[in-house]
């Protein structure tokens, strides 16, 4: 199957999951910020609740965006205890699968396939993550992008931003607001600097 920027949810959920919750005993999923009202729903609590007691706030491709939090373990070693990065989702049971059901977040429902999993998380990314709104999350994808070379049909950058869009945004986060700032300061320091010669001379 291709994947495609506009590749349906119901296309890709159809996809064989040949390994499910594979990924669950290893690490936990993000969750978007409009699931996070069912969610709360379906375990009968706030959605600060549901924030402050299981969700943990992350970042993809410079977006924030909240993820479940993990049961992380801890190794001994001869300096003391060490904190694994990654651990077993808080909702995941070894007997029942996923205690959210059908309630579990859209990322944690994409198949877990040996030959299409890359093209399904870029596939969410895009979709999902990428902001075309916001200049940080187009420059980290960008950069992707560049690095992969390979990146599913309708991912390229322009196919996300018009091209006139883009050039703004290029030209305009040239520098990092502080360094932006600082050669802002710099000039304003030479014109001083110029008045200064001039009025002596």
């Amino acid at each position: 199957m291709l994947i495609s920027k506009d590749t349906p949810v119901e296309e890709i959920l159809k996809i064989e999951n040949t390994n499910p919750y594979s990924h669950c005993k290893l690490s936990s999923g993000y969750v978007l910020d409009e699931e996070i009202k069912d969610i709360a729903n379906f375990l009968g609590i706030t959605e600060e609740e549901l924030k402050r007691e299981y969700l943990e706030k992350a970042e993809r491709f410079g977006r924030e965006i909240f993820r479940v939090k993990q049961e992380k373990k801890k190794l001994s070693t001869e300096e003391g205890e060490v904190e694994l990065p990654h651990g077993k989702c808080v909702f995941y049971d070894e007997r029942f699968g996923c205690l959210l059901g059908d309630k579990r977040p859209l990322f944690c429902k994409l198949p877990n396939h040996p030959l299409l999993s890359k093209d399904i998380i870029e596939w969410f990314d895009i979709n999902f993550i990428i902001d075309p709104d916001d200049p940080k999350t187009l420059r980290e994808w960008e950069q992707y992008v560049k690095m992969k070379e390979d990146v599913i049909p309708g991912g390229e950058i322009e196919n996300i931003i018009p091209k006139e869009q883009l050039e703004k945004i290029r030209k305009k986060n040239i520098f990092s607001k502080t360094q932006k700032d600082v050669e802002e300061l710099k000039e304003e320091l030479n014109n001083l600097l110029k008045q200064n010669i001039a009025k002596t001379n």
